[in-house]
């Protein structure tokens, strides 16, 4: 007999118990999507962790920025360097949430092929949520770090690929493979599991399958960055 997943009504289910459920119980959050997908709220969630963290390394990155133009012998420095970070901004933002619903619509058509019964309104609700869930709990853990202990002790995944010029395929599969990385993928196989009625088998080896072409893109991407500098 399939295992069912009890939901807690709305008058009984609060902010407490969300945040409990994030940690201890995920699949009631990821059950929630199932009955009342929702699209808008985990894309704030993914707005304000992608601000958050792009804040905490903008002081960094204008320092860069700024020796790089002085040594160029480039004058108005301060605000070129401004104009270029609003612009990296918004542009990081923008492919942030465009890759996010690509990504749930991608995931949908892997669960449809593999057999999922899932609606593509729910898939996409679940893997933004899936990836939402983690980014903040980072976001928020990285921003202590950066307050207490400086910029430097921070991690920033990816981008220390970029700023060593290294861009070897381990290497970048090393820095995806982290515990916020992780977490998502168990949220997304869990929430394939319940709204797709998947097996855990295909549940995981749909996440695999992701995993294998996001490697692809983002191995594709480093390579066209570094063939341009």
């Amino acid at each position: 007999m399939a295992k069912t997943t009890t939901i807690q009504s709305n008058e009984d289910y609060g902010f407490y118990d969300k945040a409990v459920d994030v940690i201890v119980r995920p699949q009631n959050i990821l059950a929630q999507i199932q009955h009342k997908p929702n699209l808008f709220l985990p894309l704030v969630w993914i707005t304000l962790s992608t601000i958050v963290l792009y804040l905490i390394f903008t002081p960094t990155l204008a320092v860069r920025l700024e020796e790089v133009f002085i040594a160029a012998g480039l004058t108005n420095v301060s605000r070129l360097t401004v104009l270029i970070l609003i612009f990296a901004g918004v542009l990081g933002l923008f492919q942030a949430l465009i890759v996010s619903i690509a990504g749930g619509l991608l995931t949908h058509g892997l669960a449809y092929i593999m057999g999922g019964k899932g609606s593509v309104h729910q898939t996409t609700a679940l893997y933004i949520t899936a990836t939402a869930i983690p980014g903040c709990v980072k976001a928020i853990i990285v921003a202590v770090i950066a307050l207490f202990g400086g910029v430097e002790q921070a991690p920033i995944g990816l981008s220390n690929i970029l700023v060593s010029g290294t861009s070897d395929i381990r290497s970048i599969i090393v820095a995806m493979i982290d515990p916020f990385f992780l977490w998502s993928n168990l949220l997304l196989a869990i929430g394939l599991v319940i709204i797709h009625k998947m097996s855990w088998i295909r549940a995981a080896t749909l996440v695999i399958l992701l995993f294998i072409l996001s490697s692809i893109a983002v191995f594709a991407s480093v390579m066209f960055t570094t063939q341009l500098s």
